[in-house]
């Protein structure tokens, strides 16, 4: 499965810049096969959910993704990102 062209309708090495912008120009939630980081996530993190994705299905990460938002409250509370992607300050996109 190609999970990137399914989500993002490209491979993943064709992905661009302005493909991310595109995509978080609507409310984004994350799912079990994909998860949103800000720019501002330390290594750690992203290592961690490496780790969770390896040891189930796999998954999609976006380093750089919006701040989290949400609405509602408890049980009905909803997460998503929507707006502008958030830099990233790893060395290099591997």
């Amino acid at each position: 499965m190609n999970l990137s062209k399914t989500l993002l309708g490209k491979d993943l090495y064709d992905i661009e810049f302005s493909d991310l912008e595109s995509f978080f120009e609507l409310e984004r939630e994350e799912s079990s096969v994909l998860e949103f980081k800000s720019g501002r996530v330390q290594v750690e993190a992203v290592c961690n959910e490496v780790a969770a994705f390896a040891n189930t299905e796999g998954g999609l990460i976006i380093v750089g993704a919006p701040e989290e938002k949400s609405y509602g409250k408890g049980k009905d509370e909803v997460k998503y990102c929507q707006g502008s992607l958030t830099y990233s300050t790893f060395a290099s996109k591997d």
